[in-house]
């Protein structure tokens, strides 16, 4: 499932929550854990481009509506 985050993210930063209970999201996906990779941007003090994420968030609602049905 997706969500929004909500609190001091980056704009535009979504979350995946498993349907079913894991011990452990790392043993999900390979590389780095979610709250790794989120400081890792933030440390960078890079800005995304904000045409980018636009883009992003326009194709995602697009993507979350047809799911919904």
């Amino acid at each position: 499932m997706v969500n929004h985050v909500v609190g001091p993210m980056n704009l535009g930063t979504l979350i995946v929550g498993p349907r079913e209970h894991v011990v452990a999201v790392a043993d999900l996906y390979g590389g780095l854990r979610g709250e790794q990779i989120q400081a890792r941007m933030l440390a960078s003090g890079e800005e995304p481009d904000a045409a980018d994420v636009e883009r992003i968030c326009a194709r995602a609602r697009q993507l979350f509506l047809e799911m919904a049905g």
